[in-house]
């Protein structure tokens, strides 16, 4: 089947580890870009992991000015299988500051 690009997951990062996309049965997520927005009248410091929250698992992270927006397109998909447990955990400093978008493609597995 053919991929549809598409929102694939959305809300506000935790202040604590937690899941903010898994794809869900059955699909494939191919992610390319993720939108992070601080809504805060301050700094927030926001980590993304994949598949643990290691050290070794961080992907990224960035500290976001008060009111801006960070857009982290990556060089190649991320990709997130159903079937494996894949998934991408954030977290920042004050629970509800910022905003995420994460955008790319599904598949069928």
């Amino acid at each position: 089947m053919a991929a549809t690009h598409k929102l694939l997951s959305s809300g506000q990062v935790a202040a604590s580890t937690a899941a903010i996309c898994t794809a869900p049965s059955g699909k494939r997520w191919m992610v390319k870009t993720i939108i992070l927005h601080n809504n805060r009248a301050g700094d927030e410091s926001v980590e993304i992991y994949f598949d643990g929250t290691a050290e070794a698992n961080r992907l990224l992270k960035v500290t976001i000015q008060e009111n801006e927006t960070f857009e982290w397109s990556l060089g190649h998909m991320l990709i997130l299988l159903n079937s494996g447990g894949d998934t991408l955990q954030g977290k920042t400093d004050n629970a509800t500051e910022v905003t995420y978008h994460i955008f790319g493609a599904e598949e069928t597995e």
